[in-house]
């Protein structure tokens, strides 16, 4: 009779560190992910959230969209960030995805510059170093000045060699600036010169090229019309209960949150 006490005893000595352990590991709200999302936008969600709802948020690490994919899938973080659409794979791998706001790559020039759009065909042509000048695409007899951001492979050079150069070389530019934000002040200033970069965190010192006729504006976004738009999603486990998981969604996608998504992109929720 004591022996099988003793073994009931540590059957539930065991369910409840199990229990105990599962959820730690489940409260616990961390990112990672794209660094659009991780760098600026994320933190102040989750500042805002914590401050509403009392809950705290843990680690969040910008890295790109690859790993927080991965990182989800392999539960080392509780939420994954991506800012491009899904591939088929991710798509059949079981995760859970939400769309929270939308991003775009936009390609900037001088406010003062006439051109108003171009083909994707056009702006290939231009960053691939075969069309050199504005009187090319319409524009002032002026030799064109590209730029684009100094030594990045991945991220938003990435994504643009991807989309709009189909995988080939980008020519070496006639500047290159660390960050995207120092080639935008540049073109600001410069009337012949034109850069590409994330419309998140943008400033307004420069005019956007409609793209095949298309400005990036929330409704060519959400509508899937504007050729260079992209979307920001979480992606996170659904197979085990978050409680906590459950209700930093639903801040993001509520008034509050979308008001904060609004400060970096265009939301995808309209409130009154």
């Amino acid at each position: 009779m004591i022996r099988n006490r003793a073994w009931v005893y540590l059957i539930l000595v065991g369910l409840l560190q199990v229990a105990g352990l599962t959820g730690a590991v489940s409260a616990e709200l961390s990112y990672e992910g794209s660094s659009s999302i991780g760098q600026a936008l994320l933190p102040e969600l989750a500042k805002a959230f914590t401050v509403s709802t009392g809950i705290a948020f843990g680690e969040i690490r910008a890295t790109s969209s690859n790993q927080g994919f991965a990182a989800v899938k392999d539960g080392k973080a509780a939420l994954g960030g991506l800012s491009r659409l899904l591939t088929q794979i991710e798509l059949e791998s079981g995760l859970a995805n939400r769309v929270i706001g939308y991003d775009a790559l936009v390609v900037a020039v001088h406010p003062d510059n006439p051109v108003a759009s171009l083909t994707l065909a056009q702006v290939a042509e231009i960053f691939a170093g075969r069309i050199t000048n504005w009187q090319q695409v319409g524009g002032p007899d002026l030799p064109i000045v590209t730029l684009h951001r100094q030594g990045e492979e991945g991220g938003v050079v990435g994504q643009f060699r991807e989309v709009v150069m189909g995988g080939q070389p980008l020519a070496s530019p006639a500047f290159a600036f660390p960050t995207h934000q120092e080639n935008l002040e540049y073109v600001a200033v410069n009337p012949a010169a034109i850069t590409f970069a994330a419309m998140v965190g943008d400033k307004g010192l420069t005019r956007y090229l409609a793209i095949e006729g298309v400005l990036p504006t929330q409704q060519t976004l959400s509508l899937g019309q504007y050729p260079l738009g992209r979307p920001f999603v979480l992606v996170y486990r659904d197979d085990h209960p978050n409680p906590d998981l459950s209700k930093f969604i639903e801040f993001v996608l509520s008034k509050d949150g979308q008001a904060i998504v609004r400060k970096y992109v265009q939301p995808v929720m309209v409130f009154e």
